[in-house]
Protein backbone atom coordinates (compact mmCIF):
# COMPACT_ATOMS: atom_id res chain seq x y z
CA UNK A 1 0.00 0.00 0.00
CA UNK A 2 1.21 3.48 -0.82
CA UNK A 3 0.87 6.37 1.62
CA UNK A 4 -1.57 8.07 -0.77
CA UNK A 5 -3.84 5.03 -0.58
CA UNK A 6 -3.69 5.17 3.21
CA UNK A 7 -4.60 8.86 3.13
CA UNK A 8 -7.57 8.14 0.85
CA UNK A 9 -8.70 5.40 3.21
CA UNK A 10 -8.35 7.73 6.23
CA UNK A 11 -10.55 10.34 4.50
CA UNK A 12 -13.12 7.66 3.69
CA UNK A 13 -13.05 6.27 7.23
CA UNK A 14 -13.44 9.70 8.82
CA UNK A 15 -16.49 10.35 6.65
CA UNK A 16 -17.93 6.93 7.55
CA UNK A 17 -17.32 7.45 11.28
CA UNK A 18 -18.81 10.96 11.21
CA UNK A 19 -21.95 9.65 9.49
CA UNK A 20 -22.17 6.66 11.85
CA UNK A 21 -21.89 8.85 14.95
CA UNK A 22 -24.01 11.66 13.51
CA UNK A 23 -21.32 14.10 14.61
CA UNK A 24 -18.95 16.52 12.95
CA UNK A 25 -15.20 16.20 12.66
CA UNK A 26 -14.82 18.86 15.37
CA UNK A 27 -17.13 16.98 17.72
CA UNK A 28 -15.15 13.76 17.26
CA UNK A 29 -11.65 15.15 17.88
CA UNK A 30 -11.65 14.12 21.55
CA UNK A 31 -13.24 10.78 20.72
CA UNK A 32 -10.33 10.05 18.36
CA UNK A 33 -7.81 10.57 21.16
CA UNK A 34 -9.75 8.26 23.46
CA UNK A 35 -10.06 5.68 20.67
CA UNK A 36 -6.28 5.80 20.17
CA UNK A 37 -5.80 5.03 23.88
CA UNK A 38 -8.12 2.06 23.53
CA UNK A 39 -6.22 0.73 20.50
CA UNK A 40 -2.85 1.16 22.25
CA UNK A 41 -4.25 -0.82 25.18
CA UNK A 42 -5.24 -3.64 22.84
CA UNK A 43 -1.74 -3.58 21.32
CA UNK A 44 -0.23 -3.75 24.81
CA UNK A 45 -2.30 -6.85 25.45
CA UNK A 46 -0.85 -8.39 22.28
CA UNK A 47 2.68 -7.54 23.45
CA UNK A 48 2.02 -9.25 26.78
CA UNK A 49 0.50 -12.23 25.00
CA UNK A 50 3.45 -12.60 22.65
CA UNK A 51 5.75 -12.57 25.69
CA UNK A 52 3.56 -15.26 27.34
CA UNK A 53 2.73 -12.86 30.16
CA UNK A 54 -1.07 -13.16 29.90
CA UNK A 55 -3.21 -15.49 31.97
CA UNK A 56 -3.70 -18.96 30.51
CA UNK A 57 -7.31 -18.35 29.44
CA UNK A 58 -6.26 -15.45 27.20
CA UNK A 59 -3.12 -17.01 25.71
CA UNK A 60 -4.92 -18.89 22.93
CA UNK A 61 -6.16 -15.66 21.32
CA UNK A 62 -2.71 -14.27 20.48
CA UNK A 63 -1.03 -14.75 17.11
CA UNK A 64 1.25 -12.94 14.70
CA UNK A 65 -1.88 -11.97 12.72
CA UNK A 66 -3.70 -10.54 15.75
CA UNK A 67 -0.55 -8.64 16.77
CA UNK A 68 -0.27 -7.17 13.26
CA UNK A 69 -3.94 -6.28 13.26
CA UNK A 70 -3.53 -4.30 16.49
CA UNK A 71 -0.46 -2.49 15.12
CA UNK A 72 -2.53 -1.56 12.06
CA UNK A 73 -5.39 -0.32 14.29
CA UNK A 74 -2.96 1.97 16.14
CA UNK A 75 -1.55 3.35 12.88
CA UNK A 76 -5.00 3.94 11.35
CA UNK A 77 -6.38 5.53 14.51
CA UNK A 78 -3.29 7.75 14.82
CA UNK A 79 -3.75 8.90 11.21
CA UNK A 80 -7.42 9.65 11.89
CA UNK A 81 -6.50 11.67 14.99
CA UNK A 82 -3.88 13.61 13.01
CA UNK A 83 -6.27 14.32 10.15
CA UNK A 84 -9.02 15.48 12.51
CA UNK A 85 -6.51 18.02 13.86
CA UNK A 86 -5.36 19.12 10.39
CA UNK A 87 -1.93 17.53 10.78
CA UNK A 88 -0.24 16.57 7.52
CA UNK A 89 1.01 13.13 8.52
CA UNK A 90 3.53 12.90 5.66
CA UNK A 91 5.02 16.26 6.60
CA UNK A 92 5.08 15.35 10.30
CA UNK A 93 6.74 11.99 9.60
CA UNK A 94 9.27 13.52 7.22
CA UNK A 95 10.31 16.13 9.79
CA UNK A 96 10.50 13.59 12.60
CA UNK A 97 12.58 11.17 10.51
CA UNK A 98 15.02 13.99 9.72
CA UNK A 99 15.36 14.73 13.44
CA UNK A 100 15.91 11.06 14.27
CA UNK A 101 18.48 10.64 11.48
CA UNK A 102 20.33 13.66 12.84
CA UNK A 103 20.77 12.10 16.27
CA UNK A 104 24.17 10.84 17.24
CA UNK A 105 24.61 7.20 18.10
CA UNK A 106 25.02 6.72 21.79
CA UNK A 107 23.16 5.79 24.89
CA UNK A 108 19.44 6.19 24.54
CA UNK A 109 17.70 8.43 27.03
CA UNK A 110 14.51 6.66 27.97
Amino acid sequence: MKIEELQDFIDWEIKRLNEFAGKTNEELKSWSAVKLSEEVGELQSEVLGSAKLQRTGKMNSFSKESFGSEVADVIITTCILARRHNIDIIDALTKKIEIIRGRKIGRAHV
